[in-house]
């Protein structure tokens, strides 16, 4: 796959993973105040699926960069690796910035379709937190895409 076409789907890869975070978060805030969500059912699953595969992924990535972070996941392309050595790091860096980040990723999974109120506060913190990162890693992306026209 032509590194073009790698930054391309990364791009798409990272827009459809922070509208999913969206959705999550806006029903959870929701949920919390009180209010109906107006997005449907389908649409709050769809979004709860895209993300904890991102994160079950990422769970399985991660253990080889908090070991070496100058190593790469085999089979990953190289625009995921840099998005895992970047959680790495914010991990790293300041661990308790976030639930995301303080907490195994496969302990945070199962707060995605928590209905307990402190599991609903800690996910909104924490897709927060990976929104953020998924932000500048998109960022990157577009601003690598339009270097390259």
């Amino acid at each position: 796959m032509s590194d073009a076409w790698q930054l391309a789907e990364s791009f798409e890869r990272t827009r459809k993973l922070i509208a999913a975070i969206n959705v999550i978060s806006v029903h959870t805030k929701l949920t919390l105040a009180g209010a109906a969500d107006p997005q449907s059912e389908d649409e709050l699953s769809s979004a709860i699926g895209l993300v904890r595969a991102f994160l079950e992924k990422l769970a399985g990535d991660l253990p080889e960069f908090e070991r070496d972070a100058n190593s790469a996941v085999t089979g990953a392309t190289a625009r995921s690796n840099l998005l895992a050595k970047r959680f790495a790091l914010a991990r790293s860096q300041s661990p308790d910035a976030s639930p995301i980040y303080a907490m195994p990723i496969r302990d945070f999974i199962p707060i995605l379709s928590s209905s307990d109120k402190s599991d609903q506060i800690a996910l909104i913190s924490g897709l927060q937190a990976l929104r953020n990162l998924l932000e500048e890693h998109h960022h990157a992306d577009s601003s690598e895409m339009l270097g390259n026209l």
